[in-house]
């Protein structure tokens, strides 16, 4: 899964980051000298059992952190800095 978004690949995709048993809707965003960052979703807590729902659904489990796709519908619901 990807997303070309300008110059850069990642700019914009919209993944589930889980980390020590959170799942947070986030956006991958490019960073200061070529790296990139993951920003949630101001509103992640709020998505955050949907997105538990979908990381399960997937094969996976908030006790393994990683990336995991997210949805277009969840991540509709994602407010970010900005919007």
């Amino acid at each position: 899964m990807s997303s070309f978004i300008g110059a850069y690949p990642l700019a914009g995709l919209v993944v589930i980051n889980v980390w020590s048993g959170r799942a947070a809707v986030s956006q991958w965003l490019p960073y200061h000298q070529g790296g990139w960052r993951l920003m949630e979703a101001r509103n992640w807590e709020v998505l955050e059992a949907r997105a538990v729902k979908e990381v399960v659904a997937q094969g996976g489990s908030i006790t393994r952190a990683g990336h995991y796709i997210c949805s277009n519908a969840l991540a509709r619901q994602a407010l970010w800095n900005g919007s």
